[in-house]
């Protein structure tokens, strides 16, 4: 997660590729439901095979003068009819939701529990009649599982990458008056001079380095707009509440984990009567490398933080504030939608802290996508404080003061931040390590 509460969501998800056509995961979904019914045939006929000496009698017997009781077609029929359901629901339809299969598999193994009880197996005895029963069964719930864990989540991440375009170094940050083509770099030789810092201002000089950084200095060169400017006080904002949050020592009560070297979560009342989360933990590696990761490394989240799906750096402000977007992967076995959050973030070095706060802001071209809830976050983020006697590890403070919206209840989502944040902690200590091991 970065630096805000992300929690989980469950997105409506595109069936399509970019081209327009089924996508890969969702024709392997369909290959498995033809084998179903191909291979339950096959095994069919070899029973029939067995049966009885003569094949007509056979089939005559098991079709034509069908008795549930002594014969097996009916298990080629079920087979029939959920590849029917499922081709029409996911190839012709192609919808995007879990409860035709969850239908098609009820269905069947209601049939197979029916069909056990009444059979009798002294009629057939040999190893087929348990391998239809089985197989059917066994596939049926093989169907659900793939589409449940593997065509719909990915399809969701397709969609959900989509949403946003990404932003990369070649992305141009001074954009033209060309309505045709608004990426094109305006040919203007008009530039204006940079907005001082002001005077009184306590930020310590910036270390490391952001991919953006060489055209956000060519960005600062001309004027920012109203909005950007109320971004950027926000962003400000967002760093003194948080001091102010860590500054504080009154009123802070244990939530769970063990203590401040292993990592445990406290909780407060802000003055507006909302819970604020605060974890604390000792990890092992130095304090400007994991500022540095967190901040400039915010679109590899996905890659170490299974909670988040998605995030991007959607505009650059200055050398040291943004607007990120973020997208949170499914919670409660889906039970609870995404949650998606427009964030405003400040970081740097300021009082012998390397911080990474923000605050949710409304961005017009970022508006709430269909299926996903916004969510809110209050000021909150980062601070990682360097430990004078062991300069290769660091004290790590989060501040989580999220409201997520929807139909959820506050109470709800409170009993459950504090195990989020130590879930959150495993994840960064185990990036932490792959990082120790790639330095090595």
């Amino acid at each position: 997660m970065s630096n805000f509460a992300t929690t989980s969501v469950e997105a409506e998800v595109g069936a399509e590729g970019p081209d327009g056509k089924m996508s890969p995961v969702r024709r392997t979904f369909c290959l498995i439901a033809t084998f179903d019914i191909i291979f339950t045939v096959v095994i069919w006929i070899i029973y029939t095979q067995i049966l009885s000496a003569s094949k007509t009698d056979s089939y005559k017997n098991e079709v034509l003068n069908y008795d549930i009781h002594y014969s097996m077609f009916d298990i080629v029929m079920s087979a029939a009819v959920r590849f029917v359901l499922l081709i029409l629901a996911y190839a012709l339809f192609r919808i995007r939701h879990w409860w035709m299969v969850a239908i098609a598999t009820f269905l069947t193994c209601t049939f197979l529990i029916a069909k056990c009880l009444v059979f009798d197996f002294n009629y057939a005895s040999n190893s087929l009649t348990y391998a239809l029963l089985l197989v059917s069964f066994v596939i049926c719930w093989i169907e659900t599982w793939f589409l449940d864990f593997k065509v719909l989540p990915q399809e969701k991440r397709y969609l959900l990458r989509t949403l946003i375009p990404a932003v990369s170094e070649r992305t141009p940050l001074l954009r033209g008056n060309n309505p045709e083509n608004p990426d094109a770099i305006s040919t203007t030789d008009e530039f204006h001079s940079p907005i001082d810092s002001p005077a009184s201002s306590d930020e310590e000089p910036m270390e490391g380095t952001n991919k953006y950084s060489q055209a956000v200095n060519r960005q600062t060169l001309i004027d920012k707009t109203p909005m950007d400017l109320s971004y950027l006080k926000l962003g400000k904002e967002s760093w003194e509440q948080v001091y102010s949050l860590y500054k504080s020592e009154s009123n802070w009560v244990f939530q769970c984990g063990k203590d401040a070297t292993e990592g445990c979560v406290l909780s407060k009342k802000s003055h507006v009567g909302n819970k604020i989360f605060f974890l604390q933990a000792v990890l092992n590696i130095s304090a400007k490398e994991l500022w540095e990761d967190l901040v400039f490394r915010t679109e590899d989240l996905s890659t170490w933080n299974p909670t988040i799906l998605d995030s991007k750096l959607i505009k650059p402000l200055s050398e040291n504030c943004d607007i990120s977007y973020y997208v949170a992967a499914p919670g409660a076995k889906g039970l609870v939608k995404s949650r998606d959050f427009v964030v405003v973030r400040k970081w740097g070095k300021r009082k012998g802290l390397y911080f990474s706060t923000g605050m949710s802001v409304k961005f017009p071209n970022i508006p709430p996508v269909d299926k996903c809830v916004r969510g809110e976050n209050g000021a909150g983020g980062y601070l990682v404080e360097p430990l004078s006697t062991e300069p290769n590890k660091c004290k790590f403070y989060w501040f989580c003061n999220t409201n997520l919206k929807g139909m959820l209840p506050q109470k709800l989502v409170d009993s459950a931040l504090g195990g989020m944040q130590l879930d959150y902690l495993k994840h960064l200590r185990h990036h932490v390590e792959q990082l120790r091991q790639y330095k090595v």
